[in-house]
C-alpha cells in the first residue's frame, strides 16, 4: 500500500498494515466507571488481594478485600494483554463483523490514531487478512503508534524502513493506507486525558527525544498525528514541529493535533502557520461535568472552539476517540458538534463556539477526509469521487435537535457496493 513490494511478495502484500481492530482507541487515563471483574476474570488476568496497582490504574477491592475491578482505562491496558488470545480467523471474523457494526451506524470510513493496544505488525494481521480476501467494508486509514516506552524510534525506524512510503496522495489503495505515525509517537510526551486545572509538564529529554522521531518518520515521507488533551501540551511541543517545519516543510504533509479542547487564539494561529489540522471528538459529552468544575468560565465556554478554528481557516476533523474513551455512534458525535451539551442536557460550550447542522456535517465528512488526504477522493458526493453514501434512518438536517444521535443507516454503500441494508432495503 505505502511501501514498495519486497521481493518475493504477491501483489496483494503492497501496502498491508504489516500484520487487528480499526477503531480509533484513545489514548490515556480518561475518568470511567471502574472495569468489574468476576472471579473467573480475577483468576485469569492473575490479579491477587496482594497485588499491587499497575501504573496508571488502581485494582479495586470491596469492603472484605476481595477483588472486585480495576478502576481506570490505564489499568484495563496493563492488564489486556493477559486475556487470551484469540485465533487468526476468530480475529478476522470479529474484525468483520465490527466494521458490519460501523456500516450500521453510518460509517464509510475511519482514521485509526494507532490507540493504546495496537503493535504493529502483528496486531494488523487480521485486517490484513480482511483487506486481502476484499472483505473490507469500511475504509481504513491509519497511523503506527510505538508501543514501546523508551525504544520509540526504533519502532519507528522498523516502519519508515519496511513501509517505504509514497507521496501521501498516492500511497496505497482506495481500502486500506497507513497514514504516518500518532497518536503518541513518544509515551513520555503523552498527556492522557487532563480534566484537571492544569496539564503536566515534559521532561525536556522527552521533547528531544519526540524530535528525533519527528524527523525520522517525515524523512521517510510521513505524516504524524500527536495527542494534545491540552493546550498546555501542545504549547510544549510546537517549537520542536516548527523547527522541523522550518527544515522540511509540513504544508503538505497534512500533520494534525488531537483533542486540544482549550486551545487558544495563539496557538490556533501557529497551527495555520503550520498547515496543521485539528481532530476533535466528543469526549465532552461524557466529561463536561470535569471541566465545568475545574476551568475557568471561558476556557469552559470556548470547549473547543470549533467556530474560531474553523473561522482561522484550520482543517478540523470529527470523531469519537472510540472504543476506549467514548461510544463509536457518529450520529451522537455530530449532535454534540451542533449543541455542546453533555449526556445528561447541561450545555457546555457557549453558542459563539457552536457549528449549524450542516457545518458539523462537513466537519465529519470533508474535513475528516484532509487527514488522510482523501479530500478529492471521499468526503461529498460528485462525479470522479468514490461512490461511497448511507440513506439514513431519518433526516439529519430536519429532525428535531434531540433526536440527532438515534439516526442510523438503513443502507450503506461503499465504492458502489451495498455493504449493510436494513428494512425497507433488505
Amino acid at each position: 500500500m505505502a511501501r514498495d513490494p519486497v521481493p518475493g511478495e504477491a501483489p496483494a502484500d503492497r501496502g498491508r498494515a504489516r500484520s487487528g481492530s480499526a477503531e480509533h482507541a484513545g489514548l490515556g487515563a480518561a475518568a470511567v466507571d471502574p472495569g468489574r471483574l468476576n472471579a473467573a476474570a480475577v483468576k485469569a488476568l492473575g490479579i491477587t488481594a496482594d497485588t499491587p496497582n499497575p501504573p496508571g490504574g488502581t485494582i479495586l477491592k470491596d469492603a472484605s478485600g476481595k477483588v472486585v475491578g480495576i478502576g481506570s482505562v490505564g489499568g484495563i491496558n496493563f492488564y489486556y494483554p493477559n486475556v487470551p488470545r484469540p485465533s487468526l480467523e476468530e480475529q478476522v471474523e470479529s474484525t468483520r463483523h465490527w466494521f458490519s457494526e460501523l456500516n450500521r451506524t453510518g460509517l464509510t470510513g475511519v482514521i485509526d490514531a494507532g490507540g493504546g493496544l495496537q503493535r504493529w505488525p502483528g496486531d494488523y494481521a487480521a485486517l490484513n487478512a480482511l483487506h486481502d480476501r476484499g472483505a473490507l467494508t469500511v475504509r481504513v486509514r491509519w497511523f503506527m503508534q510505538p508501543q514501546r516506552s523508551g525504544k520509540e524510534l526504533e519502532d519507528v525506524t522498523e516502519f519508515v524502513s519496511v513501509m517505504k512510503a509514497a507521496p501521501q496522495s498516492a500511497s496505497g489503495d482506495d481500502m486500506l493506507r497507513p497514514l504516518g505515525i500518532g497518536e503518541a509517537p513518544v509515551a513520555a510526551t503523552n498527556d492522557g486525558t487532563q480534566w484537571g486545572a492544569d496539564s503536566p509538564t515534559f521532561p525536556a529529554a522527552a521533547v528531544a527525544q519526540l524530535d528525533t522521531v519527528l524527523r525520522t518518520a517525515v524523512a521517510g515521507g510521513w505524516s504524524f498525528s500527536i495527542h494534545t488533551a491540552r493546550n498546555k501540551s501542545l504549547e510544549q511541543i510546537l517549537p520542536t514541529v516548527e523547527a522541523l517545519d522550518r527544515a522540511t516543510p509540513l504544508k503538505d504533509r497534512h500533520i494534525s493535533f488531537a483533542h486540544i479542547e482549550d486551545v487558544t487564539e495563539r496557538s490556533i494561529a501557529r497551527l495555520k502557520a503550520l498547515g496543521a489540522g485539528v481532530l476533535i471528538q466528543d469526549r465532552l459529552i461524557y466529561s463536561g461535568d470535569d471541566i465545568l468544575k475545574n476551568w475557568t468560565a471561558e476556557m469552559t465556554r470556548r470547549a473547543p472552539p470549533i467556530q474560531s478554528l474553523l473561522k482561522a481557516g484550520v482543517p478540523v476533523g470529527g470523531g469519537t476517540d472510540a472504543t476506549q474513551v467514548a461510544p463509536y455512534p457518529p450520529f451522537r458525535s455530530l449532535w454534540w458538534f451542533v449543541t455542546g451539551k453533555t449526556i445528561d442536557g447541561r450545555a457546555v460550550r457557549g453558542p459563539d463556539e457552536l457549528v449549524t447542522r450542516e457545518q458539523a456535517l462537513r466537519i465529519y465528512t470533508m474535513g475528516s477526509a484532509w487527514f488522510s488526504g482523501d479530500e478529492k477522493r471521499v468526503g461529498s458526493l460528485e462525479v470522479g469521487k468514490l461512490a461511497d453514501l448511507v440513506v439514513l434512518s431519518k433526516d439529519y438536517l430536519t429532525v428535531p435537535e434531540d433526536d440527532i444521535p438515534a439516526i442510523e443507516s438503513l443502507l450503506t454503500i461503499v465504492g458502489g457496493k451495498a455493504v449493510y441494508s436494513a428494512a425497507p432495503f433488505r
